[in-house]
């Protein structure tokens, strides 16, 4: 082929390339501006025809409002007062219930309820559909509504209804508002070297606190570690991811990120060499685990670096970003969810455990009686404890017999 054909050859390639981009782009404008006229006509039509006259504003707003929660249960459109409303309490009004709320299959419902706090002295449990707040239908009502209409002045009361599978009726809860505090990484010695570690909460000091607390236990007697997220829900994600840095090797990926954002990440690894990589730990979790939790304890699954047990975690690990709109509005929209390292979804599946435990949804709530008292609690711990002994004894095992194979191999004949 000659220089001036290959020229040639090359112009009418870029042409039909820039052609073939032109038409994809025209494409794409056609079908954005198809589908504008589609919901002009319908919102022309609805402010024309229908039985009450709505002004233009209402309908553009309910129209924004309703395309944002058929997203999923995280995005919403918040009105000024509710955008108020989701800022920190003010000054004499800082009380709260304990309640974490959330939507699940378009229900206002608790995820989980914190340590120490009024909805848990009442047993509410995590999917409990909350109907009423004070009497004021929760239908529709936002979430950030409803955790304001929670709050209030201490020692005031809040009436919930509540409705559970398996009820034949709701049930009217009354709930005592009090201060609450951030609530500390806490533990305990089960006996036999075994220590226990609770985590209300994923904040910037968590991974502090515990490397604390496992640097604090006698190292002769500490053989042993059960990790407890039950009703762990929300905080940092960077705490979380700290934590699980804490038993797996550096730069091992704690979890994937599925964003569409070109400056997020599209893993999180993990940031520091592990201090403890011969401790066996099981996790324990239940529908209340959630969110940065729920990051962590896929992590240690996908890594073999615990067993996981209790109930299936409530299936929500995803982060909300806050732009502000016209008219004082805000819009939460989901930008961004975390999967396992192994690249299974979180949100809507949740964490399966790998070892089962009886399921505590079809408890009866009765006043100041917690279904997951401290019996059931103390059940599932005494699993943990059980499991711990299990696989010291497989190390114990399979570290005699690799030494007995050593022995056997490089041994004298």
């Amino acid at each position: 082929m000659t220089r001036r054909r290959a020229v040639v050859l090359s112009v009418l390639l870029a042409i039909g390339v820039g052609g073939a981009v032109a038409a994809s782009e025209r494409s794409r404008t056609d079908a954005t501006y198809a589908a504008v006229a589609f919901y002009s006509e319908a919102i022309s039509i609805v402010h024309e025809h229908y039985v009450d006259q709505l002004p233009w504003a209402t309908l553009v707003d309910n129209g924004i409002a309703g395309m944002v929660e058929a997203l999923d249960a995280d995005s919403d459109v918040l009105s000024p007062s509710q955008s108020r409303d989701s800022a920190p309490a003010a000054p004499g009004q800082d009380g709260d219930v304990g309640i974490v709320l959330g939507r699940r299959n378009g229900t206002l419902a608790v995820i989980a309820t914190r340590d120490g706090t009024s909805a848990r002295a009442a047993g509410l449990l995590s999917g409990d559909a909350v109907l009423q707040v004070d009497g004021v239908s929760a239908e529709h009502m936002p979430p950030a509504d409803a955790r304001a209409r929670l709050r209030g002045q201490p020692g005031s009361q809040v009436v919930i209804s509540i409705g559970r599978q398996g009820w034949a009726e709701p049930k009217s809860i009354t709930l005592t508002r009090a201060r609450t505090t951030a609530e500390d990484v806490s533990d305990r010695m089960l006996g036999d070297g075994i220590l226990y570690v609770r985590i209300p909460e994923f904040r910037d000091t968590t991974a502090q606190e515990l490397e604390r607390l496992l640097a604090a236990a006698p190292a002769d007697h500490a053989t042993g570690l059960v990790l407890d997220l039950r009703d762990t829900s929300g905080g940092k994600i960077e705490a979380a991811v700290a934590v699980a840095g804490m038993f797996l090797d550096t730069g091992q990926v704690v979890a994937r990120v599925q964003s569409r954002r070109p400056s997020q990440a599209a893993e999180l690894p993990a940031p520091a060499p592990s201090a403890h990589h011969d401790q066996p730990i099981p996790v324990l979790v239940n529908r209340g685990t959630e969110s940065s939790a729920e990051v962590l304890a896929g992590a240690l699954q996908d890594w073999g670096r615990a067993i996981i047990a209790g109930s299936p975690t409530f299936g929500d690990a995803s982060a909300q970003s806050a732009t502000s709109l016209p008219g004082e509005q805000t819009l939460l929209l989901t930008t961004a969810r975390y999967l396992t390292p192994k690249g299974h979804p979180i949100s809507g599946k949740g964490i399966a455990p790998d070892v089962p435990t009886p399921a505590h949804a079809t408890a009866a709530l009765e006043p100041n009686v917690a279904p997951i008292n401290s019996a059931n609690r103390d059940a599932e711990v005494r699993l943990a404890f059980d499991l711990v002994k299990a696989a010291r004894i497989f190390q114990h095992e399979r570290t005699g017999a690799d030494a007995s194979a050593h022995a056997r191999t490089d041994g004298p004949e």
